[in-house]
Formats: structure tokens, sequence, C-alpha cells
């Protein structure tokens, strides 16, 4: 089983005409974005793509992804990086705030990140051989860069799934006793039809064999199919998690409920990414399916079935969980087309949809006005849930296909509204002249935005091009921070 392991974008090429609109600060800083170069050296590091963020306790931002030298049979490596609450690289991390880490002869992303108490930090992805079989992928980092020993083989974990399989992992969680759960997607080599696939380990790296069978869970949505790879250079403007698309049943995030229940959220699609659905999963803490969730542990949500404006292919790559238990997912639903949008739902915490929220449970939020004919594609990557309780939403926001795409973000009142105040009518759009996409976002905690992207001038593949880790920051009204990487918080 093959897939497409990450997306990169060419080299930042911004008009000095569109930086003094924005403003700029030198240094790495274009008018409200940082940007940060992994090795700009002859023959160095090319491509450098940001997949995920996590926020520390001490409002330190820790970004990962994925590095990888000029050359199609390159490797990709693990990528992290840290900086300051102001959006300065963090010098007390890895070398200048960056740290780069290979799984030997395995070609390696990251996709998720996550913060343990003690400060460390938990990174997965996947690791592929040549072969293309893939194993879940884990490395644990001091809060220095340094890897943790302590963790599994030398800092360092991997997990197979079956000789005749491969796994990609796409999220991770922590548990309040340090046990570690991360989500993805199981496929059988011989079928290419892929099921939801949950591992939970020690905090030591074991995997935890009182969790499922052995320590993982294989859960069957029923819907699937068999698709071909394409080539591993042909990277494109695909995000994080459209290289899972390739397959029917993906878990792209997961999160831990107060009462230690795991809830999964994804994709399940039948043919050829069309007559996609949105697709959860709750498991109680042993890793069986909570079967007081949905129908039998499982909820497969389509806004097609009930709407013809909805062509029934809905997506979902986050979610979060409410303080009152109840579960917001964010992914994107083709609508009216030729139009993908950002879709938003809420489910009760029995896996029903709140009838409370926006149009009976789900809002779709478009970022092209609807009298210019012209193909939209906005998807909303990244979700998180404001002190107050509103809603941001991050991602991208296209008009063609893959293409002239920008930061798209919008914010919603608690109640599924899109928020007046924030940007223009709830919505903002960042063009910083090429092309830009937002993975993930976090909320720093007076208020401010931080979204994790990377941005260039068009396509690219591992064969050329030159892509850098980027984070965009806004204030509260929706407007770019242009003090953001300038040393002021």
């Amino acid at each position: 089983m093959g897939k497409i392991k990450w997306l990169a974008l060419i080299a930042i090429l911004i008009p000095s005409s569109i930086l003094a609109k924005e403003g700029s600060a030198g240094n790495g800083v274009k008018g409200g974005m940082v940007i940060t170069t992994f090795d700009s050296s002859a023959g160095g590091i090319n491509l450098a793509a940001i997949q995920s963020a996590a926020i520390q306790p001490d409002g330190k931002i820790v970004a990962v992804g994925v590095v990888s030298k000029m050359g199609k049979e390159s490797l990709g490596n693990f990528a992290v990086a840290r900086y300051e609450p102001n959006g300065r690289p963090d010098p007390k991390f890895g070398e200048g705030g960056k740290v780069t880490t290979a799984f030997e002869s395995k070609d390696s992303v990251a996709y998720g990140v996550a913060i343990q108490a003690d400060g460390k930090i938990v990174v997965v992805g996947n690791a592929s051989e040549p072969s293309n079989k893939s194993y879940f992928a884990m490395i644990r980092y001091k809060s220095d860069g340094g890897i943790d020993d302590s963790f599994g083989k030398g800092g360092k974990v991997t997990t197979d799934f079956g000789a005749d399989r491969s796994a990609y992992a796409s999220s991770v969680a922590i548990q309040p006793d340090g046990k570690i759960v991360v989500a993805g997607s199981v496929c059988p080599t011989s079928s290419n039809v892929c099921d939801f696939a949950i591992a939970r380990y020690n905090p030591d790296g074991s995997i935890d064999t009182g969790f499922g069978s052995g320590g993982k869970v294989i859960t069957d949505f029923t819907q699937g199919w068999s698709n071909a790879q394409p080539s591993q250079d042909q990277l494109g403007i695909w995000n994080r998690v459209a290289a899972y698309n390739q397959k029917g049943d993906d878990a792209r995030s997961v999160a831990i409920q107060s009462d230690g229940k795991i809830v999964a959220a994804g994709s399940s699609c039948e043919a050829n990414y069309t007559n996609c659905s949105i697709a959860m999963a709750r498991y109680n803490p042993d890793g069986s399916l909570d079967v007081g969730f949905g129908n039998g542990g499982r909820v497969i949500t389509n806004l097609g079935s009930n709407n013809a404006d909805y062509q029934g292919n809905d997506t979902a790559y986050s979610l979060a969980i409410q303080a009152d238990g109840k579960i917001l997912v964010a992914g994107s639903s083709y609508y009216n087309a030729p139009r993908h949008a950002f879709a938003i739902l809420r489910y009760e915490p029995n896996g029903r949809l709140d009838a409370g929220f926006g149009n009976a449970g789900w809002v779709t939020t478009t970022f092209i006005p609807a009298n210019e004919d012209v193909y939209e594609d906005s998807t909303a990557y990244s979700l998180k849930i404001q002190a107050d309780g509103k809603i941001v939403a991050a991602g991208t926001t296209c008009k063609a296909a893959y293409n002239d795409c920008d930061i798209g973000i919008a914010r919603y009142e608690p109640n599924g509204r899109l928020d007046a105040g924030f940007g223009r009518g709830g919505k903002v759009i960042t063009n910083f002249g090429g092309e830009e996409l937002a993975n993930s976002i976090v909320i720093q905690p007076d208020g401010k935005i931080v979204v994790a992207a990377f941005t260039g001038a068009g396509y690219a593949s591992r064969a050329s091009s030159k892509s850098d880790f980027a984070l965009v920051r806004y204030d509260q009204r929706g407007r770019l921070d242009l003090s953001f990487g300038g040393g002021k918080k």
C-alpha cells in the first residue's frame, strides 16, 4: 500500500508591493508571518512543511512536519521547531530552535504533536520502507529538543500492524495518566481498503497490551475502496491529511474525553474519493467500541443525504471536545458544485447532531462570493475552542483546483453563527502573494490566534523547488499582528 506522503509548496516569492501593504520586520518576518528555513545551503534541505502545531503551558509554540533535501529519491525526516510566544525561534530548543530526526532508512513525516505535563514533546507520523510498507512512528523529545532515550528504543517507537498491512498515524493525544493514544489508518497491502487504526502506549513508549488487541484497535465503517498511489515526488498542493484520502476509512483526529473515553474522527469513502462521509468512533478506555455512542460506537454523517445542494462528499480533519461533552468536528463539504465549503458540525455526547448548533447541527462557510462563477475549494483542517466558547477554524480557500490558494479562517459563536466581530463577517483571508495553506491552529493565552502554515508561489515536487515553515498571528479581531516575530508579545 502506498500513499501521498505530504504537501509542499515552492519557495516564498512575495512581491515587494504586497510586503509593503502587509508590513515587514525582516529576519524571516513578513507582515505578521514568521518563516523558518531549515537549511539554506547548496544541496541542503529544500522542502520543509508544517503539518501540526501545539502550544505549551508557558505559551511557547511547537510546530512539527517534514523536511527533505533536493531530489525525488531523498528521504523525508521528522522536523520540529519551537518558538517563543512572540514568534522568535526558541534558542533553548535544539539548534537555533530547530530539530530534525531520521528513522534510519525510512521515509518519514510527522503529522501530529502533543505536549506532556512534564514538558516533553510527543510527535507522531509514519515511517515507510522503500517497499512502501509503512508503520506508525513516534518520537519523544525532551524540553530542550534532545531525543528522550528513556522512551521506546533510543527515543523512537515504530508500530507494525501486521505483515500484510501498512499503517499511517495522523494524530496523538495524551491521557491524564500519561498514556499516549495515536490514531490513523491501517491498510492491507493486498486490497488497499483501509480502516480506522488506534494504538495506545504506556508512558515509556511500550505498547499498552490492556488496550484493544495487544494495544491496537481497528475499526471498519463498511465503506472502502482501492485507488492507485501517485508517485512519491508528485506532491502537488495537498494538505497534511489529503494524503489519507486515498483509501476508505481514515481517522485524522483523536481526543480524550474527561471520562477517559477516546473519540476519533475522520472520513469514510466509497470510491475514488467520492461519496465520502464524516466518520466518528468512540472507544471505552479498554479500546472496545462504546455502544452508547451513535450506532454501536460509530457515527457516519453525510450532509448530502437530506439536502440537494450538498453533493454527498464530506470529510473531517479535526475534532475538539467542549467542556459540556459535546463534540465539534471541522472539515469540508462539497456544496452546490463546484464548491467545497468549510464544514463545522457539533454532536451531542451520544453522537447525535446537536440541533441547537447552526442548521440542525452543522454549518458550512464559503469564502468566495456566490456571484463569482469560479471553482472554490475551502477546507477547514484545524479547529480550536476559545476560552469564551467561540470556535475558530483554519484551513485553505482556493479559487481553482488546488491552485490560487490562501489561508482561510472563520470564527463562530457558540451557537454556530459566524462571529461578526471577527474579520469581515466572521471570515479572514490572508494572501502573502503566493500559495498559502494552513494546517493547524493554536490559541495563545491572551486570545491571539496563531496559524501554522506554509506558503509559496506555485506547485512543488520533491525533485525541485523549496518551501519553509511559516507561522501567522492574528489578534482577537482577526487582524494580522505585524509585531509577531519582532520581539513583542
